[in-house]
């Protein structure tokens, strides 16, 4: 998880994300700042996500980002 709020500050700094606010509703993470973050992931962990395809749902808070990267890993 620590990798993941790491990240989240390199794509989009200032923001406390330890709180509970959904990111994508609240508009916290814009559609630039995702595809940001999906590049990042995608290098840091080794997977192969594409931003287009990728449901936005995932990317509402820290956990589940780590819960896709999760799932990207074991397929």
């Amino acid at each position: 998880m620590e990798t993941i709020i790491k990240i989240l500050n390199e794509v989009k700094p200032g923001i406390d994300y330890t709180q509970q606010v959904d990111m994508v509703t609240n508009n916290v993470l814009t559609q630039e700042d995702i595809v940001k973050l999906v590049a990042k992931l995608n290098i840091t962990f080794g997977i192969q996500l594409d931003p287009e395809d990728v449901d936005m749902k995932w990317f509402s808070s820290p956990e589940s980002i780590y819960k896709l990267v999760w799932e990207a890993q074991e397929t």
